[in-house]
């Protein structure tokens, strides 16, 4: 029994599930390259590859690293989004996304010389 309950509290600290939304997080430095832009939920790395990720606790980016290429490094967190997070009970659609967000915590950014 004992061992049922801590894998259960193993499972619960790696994921947290809140109407419908996934949250999970790496306890690792994360390190991204790309280009610094300014979306609608706050400031965003968008790699070579295509990939966004959210810097977080930034809504926008200074002049100086706005539209440059930067190297970040952080705790990277996942939130998945699904349907039930932009849906209510009626079947009507709100703003939101359906996907996964990444997003980097406690992130340290510096600019990348050409």
């Amino acid at each position: 029994m004992l061992k049922l309950i801590f894998l259960f509290f193993i499972i619960c600290c790696s994921f947290n599930i809140i109407a419908g939304t996934k949250f999970s997080y790496q306890s690792v430095d994360t390190t991204i390259t790309g280009t610094a832009k300014n979306a609608k939920w706050g400031a965003v790395v968008i790699t070579d590859t295509g990939n966004t990720f959210y810097i977080d606790e930034k809504q926008e980016w200074e002049p100086e690293f706005l539209n440059t290429k930067i190297e970040v490094k952080g705790l990277l967190k996942k939130q998945t989004y699904t349907e039930k997070d932009v849906k209510d009970e009626d079947g009507n659609y709100s703003q939101g996304m359906i996907g996964t967000k990444k997003t980097l915590c406690k992130a340290q950014i510096k600019t990348i010389k050409k």
